[in-house]
């Protein structure tokens, strides 16, 4: 009893050291209060040999303390140690130590390692992968607060992973989420409401979640905002309010919205006659770049009209060219059109025969239209062969074949 109350002595003396900055007197009391298994005493050794606190930085020393404060109980040891095995600092790296660690934190209260150890179930890391296990340990640590964890909870509750599907209740944990500030949380609550899962349809609730989002600049909701104000969809119709946040979301880069606020650009009702395409092509340009169909055949209906820019059919074949290539079929009608033409390439029935077929699968109109009259027109030999790379290519793009065309 004499030698234990003075390792205690020790231990209290050190801490008072530790905490005024006196780390050689510290580590002074603290190594024998360490040694006498005080595991209060092993967590600080480890964290003055992690952090070369008045002993030179060894994270393979800070390990042997923690390990031994940690199979004492301590929490704060164990989510430490299990942050050092996951990062193979001081000791070769091991996830399923750091997920037996992260777990012993976990279960005894500490709210990060509890997210990070549902993370570890849901990704199986270190563990065997259980979708039970990670919502058990994401719905404690969402009624810790973490935010993270409430919105994985919720998606859990609406996709049904590892717990009952409820809509309901990942609605009710999207909103304490989103209360908090997350805009991820918010969007997801806001398409709640504007499919009517799991709550009541609402498009003019919906539109406050994403305006909530869109104001703390999610660029995603801010594309939203303003195509609602465009289409007068849970608010007022709105066109200038709907192209100022395009401009918003185009800003940060979002291609969809570079698209359509140059269409919005195009139609401005404040100008004479309200055509603006110089101001617009630069936004398409920009959406095109990315990789935005709708503006490859934009841009592509531009050169080949010369609006906003000068008059190119070599330009305008190749845009067309781009948004046929991904499945876009106003692209593919167009690309057909102007190889049955010879319009910025030489005339090529067969390749036009090849457009407009695919374009017609897509359910394009006037492309089936158009592929009936050239097939009339083909010779036999043509007409097989124009069928033949339509299918090859529908074949080779089975999901750009199979999306759904806006």
């Amino acid at each position: 009893m004499l030698a234990l109350a003075g390792c205690n002595h020790n231990f209290q003396r050190g801490v008072e050291a530790y905490k005024q900055g006196n780390y050689a007197a510290a580590l002074a009391d603290l190594q024998p209060a360490a040694e006498a298994g005080n595991p209060g005493a092993q967590f600080t050794l480890a964290e003055m040999h992690a952090n070369g606190l008045g002993t030179p930085k060894n994270d393979t020393i800070a390990v042997q303390w923690y390990e031994r404060a940690a199979e004492q109980g301590a929490a704060a040891a164990q989510f430490t140690l299990a942050d050092m095995y996951a990062a193979g600092r001081g000791a070769p790296a091991n996830e399923a130590l750091a997920s037996k660690w992260y777990e012993a934190a976990a279960a005894q209260g500490i709210a990060e390692a509890q997210l990070i150890i549902a993370n570890r179930y849901s990704a199986g890391l270190g563990v065997t992968q259980d979708d039970a296990a990670a919502t058990k340990w994401y719905g404690l640590a969402a009624n810790q607060d973490i935010i993270e964890a409430q919105i994985k909870l919720a998606d859990a509750y609406l996709d049904g992973i590892g717990i009952a599907e409820k809509p309901a209740l990942a609605a009710r944990w999207y909103r304490t989420a989103g209360n908090s500030g997350a805009a991820e949380a918010q969007m997801k609550l806001a398409g709640l409401y504007d499919t009517g899962r799991g709550l009541t349809k609402n498009d003019a609730t919906a539109m406050e979640w994403y305006r909530k989002a869109a104001d703390q600049g999610d660029a995603r909701a801010e594309f939203i905002v303003g195509f609602r104000h465009a289409e007068g969809i849970g608010v007022a119709a709105n066109e200038a309010n709907a192209r100022r946040w395009y401009r918003k979301a185009a800003e940060r880069g979002l291609a969809e919205a570079q698209y359509n606020l140059g269409v919005l650009i195009t139609r401005d009702s404040s100008l004479k006659n309200g055509r603006n395409f110089a101001d617009a092509i630069p936004w398409w340009q920009r959406a095109a770049s990315a990789g935005n169909a709708e503006a490859q055949n934009a841009l592509g209906v531009a050169y080949f009209k010369g609006q906003g820019v000068k008059k190119d059919l070599g330009r305008a074949i190749g845009w067309f060219q781009n948004g046929a290539d991904q499945g876009f079929s106003e692209s593919q009608f167009n690309l057909a059109a102007m190889h049955e033409n010879g319009q910025g390439t030489q005339k090529d029935r067969v390749e036009a025969y090849k457009w407009y077929a695919i374009a017609a699968n897509d359910g394009l109109r006037k492309a089936y239209d158009d592929r009936e009259r050239l097939a009339r027109r083909l010779k036999k030999a043509e007409l097989q062969e124009g069928q033949r790379q339509a299918r090859n290519w529908l074949v080779a793009n089975p999901i750009l074949r199979d999306s759904p065309r806006s």
